[in-house]
């Protein structure tokens, strides 16, 4: 290039401020290593995806009961942030009656790790974990819920609008994954029968 008089073209590279110190702080990966849960409400993992719709992205934060698999909690709008998450842990928390001594597990993305989410698990006395950088099996579980649905649901739909992939979305979750769906890790009984099969012990 410079033997013909050529230069390279380039923009500037966007740099997400780490902000060092406790506003992005990660935990350590306290799920790695850890029996299984006994119960439920003991350990809840987390994560966010997208959806692609006629109107552009939408975005789907989810959080399971790792006992049951049970989708416990679960927030969609067109921006990825904060708000969602803190949305989705907080019809989770109402609908499982503020359980004590829950352990939260997360990837590192920033929805979770922002000063305003840490507070609110801080006041609920819910124990934050995060996965390793860059280790997306730590999060297994719910890379495999995403998987699962995009692959039986949204594979085979066309979402005109985010109106549609709300309606959708939340029929597979509520309807379907958590009172049909079973798990050949549960014995091939569906989240919701599992809790309600061991319950009567």
């Amino acid at each position: 290039m410079r033997e013909n008089g050529l230069r390279a073209k380039t923009t500037h590279l966007f740099r997400r401020k780490s902000h060092r110190g406790e506003y992005y702080r990660a935990e350590g990966n306290l799920l790695q290593g850890r029996p299984e849960p006994k119960k439920v409400n003991e350990v809840w993992v987390a994560d966010l995806t997208y959806i692609k719709t006629g109107e552009g992205w939408f975005y789907l934060a989810a959080i399971m009961d790792l006992y049951s698999r049970k989708i416990v909690g679960w927030s969609m709008d067109k921006m990825r942030d904060t708000p969602l998450a803190l949305k989705a842990f907080n019809r989770a928390w109402a609908s499982r009656g503020c359980p004590a001594g829950l352990l939260f597990h997360t990837d590192q993305g920033i929805e979770f790790l922002n000063n305003a989410f840490k507070m609110r698990l801080k006041r609920c006395g819910v124990i934050q974990s995060t996965s390793r950088r860059g280790r997306c099996h730590d999060n297994a579980h719910m890379e495999s819920f995403f998987h699962t649905l995009k692959n039986e649901l949204l594979k085979f739909e066309r979402l005109v609008t985010r109106a549609q992939a709300r309606v959708l979305t939340s029929d597979y979750i509520k309807n379907f994954y958590n009172r049909e769906r079973r798990h050949s890790g549960l014995g091939f009984l569906s989240p919701e029968q599992y809790e309600g099969k061991n319950k009567l012990r």
